[in-house]
């Protein structure tokens, strides 16, 4: 049996068809169970570029325009694995194919799982919308099952791990750091489906603060690709931005400043700070070394990158850590988009003997983990 995944919440539209091949007693073993037959991924990155972030409006229609054609897309990719890859939405590439190909998965698809909150609610109608449609013309009318898109990262992180064998006496209680464009928060999962946010930003969350200080540097969106490219590993604190709640007893975060520092330095530069950087210079401050950059404003941007980097993950490393000492979990995991920057990734393996962490192509929002999340449901029914 098949079941079919949605994801619609902001800006990448993304369908996966998941198999069942077993059963398990035990939750990681029952997650990894489930092969994922095919998986497609329309990023609208390109479009809302040249806006500097999302244009709610403007990635509902988007959304709307290529869901059809990226459902065809999926089941060609279920027999020509040569398909496979995310693509542009300015480039979703034309399928045809015979649906009577695809009759034995289409006859057999259970259940469809869709995002429904949170998210931009013009986006996220058009992804429950379709699952309706598909609800009325699939001969098996399977059933639609709302889900949770911040759930979805949470159990990313137990998917195709090096820990699938353990009990879930093993896994839980469990501390999850979950950090992306729109959410930072720290959460104590008692079981696969039961999690309390102990922790979390009281203003912009991490990938928020990566974007905002970004613009001002003249970085593309999503500026925190390019951080972390041009940061790579390096440790410093150069421009000794400011690091948010050190004397609160709690485990939130606060990131709002940073954008603040950010711009009273670049008003202080003598060149304009509204240019952006060309491909060109990006790809040159990922490359050379800080002492071997002469241009001024390079160095000053390579710089910032490696500061804002520090900061970030700095204050999200300790509080982790605070936070661990404090609930003694028996493993902890990590997620979101922003948990694909390879130096946080490294900092958060230090803290615990038992770490899960997202695989980096599940890490930003994709209907893999939508389907991993409806099936987390499942398992407990």
């Amino acid at each position: 049996m098949y079941y079919l995944s949605i994801e619609t919440s902001c800006d990448e539209t993304s369908l996966a068809l998941l198999r069942a091949q077993g059963h398990s007693r035990e939750y990681l073993a029952y997650l990894n169970s489930f092969e994922v037959v095919s998986h497609v991924v329309s990023s609208q990155i390109d479009v809302h570029r040249e806006f500097g972030g999302v244009v709610p409006e403007i990635g509902a229609r988007e959304h709307a325009q290529h869901i059809h054609l990226l459902f065809k897309l999926l089941l060609a990719r279920t027999k020509h694995r040569d398909l496979a890859g995310v693509v542009s939405s300015r480039a979703v590439p034309t399928v045809d194919l015979e649906i009577k190909e695809y009759r034995e998965i289409l006859e057999n698809i259970q259940e469809i799982f869709v995002t429904t909150s949170p998210g931009l609610i013009s986006a996220l109608r058009v992804g429950y919308g379709f699952a309706q449609s598909l609800q009325f013309y699939l001969p098996a009318k399977p059933k639609i099952t709302e889900v949770n898109h911040l759930h979805g990262h949470l159990v990313s992180c137990f998917y195709d791990s090096t820990w699938t064998q353990l009990k879930d006496t093993e896994v839980f209680p469990h501390l999850h750091l979950l950090v992306s464009g729109g959410n930072s928060q720290l959460l104590l999962v008692r079981s696969p489906v039961e999690w309390k946010i102990i922790g979390a930003t009281l203003d912009d969350a991490a990938g928020e603060s990566f974007d905002k200080a970004g613009r001002l540097l003249g970085l593309p969106y999503p500026a925190g690709v390019s951080i972390s490219k041009i940061a790579g590993l390096a440790a410093v604190n150069i421009h000794d931005l400011p690091r948010g709640m050190l004397k609160q007893d709690n485990f939130n975060y606060s990131f709002s400043g940073l954008k603040t520092a950010v711009r009273y330095y670049v008003q202080k530069q003598p060149w304009p700070s509204s240019k952006r950087l060309s491909s060109a210079q990006i790809e040159y401050l990922v490359a050379t070394e800080l002492n071997e950059i002469t241009d001024l404003k390079l160095r000053f941007v390579k710089e910032m990158c490696l500061s804002l980097q520090f900061v970030v993950a700095e204050q999200l490393v300790r509080k982790f850590r605070k936070a661990i000492e404090h609930c003694q979990p028996k493993s902890i995991g990590l997620s979101g988009g922003v948990s694909a920057n390879p130096y946080l990734r490294q900092e958060i393996q230090k803290l615990h003997t038992r770490v899960f962490i997202t695989k980096r192509e599940l890490t930003g929002d994709n209907a893999v983990m939508i389907g991993l999340s409806g099936l987390t449901y499942t398992y407990l029914k």
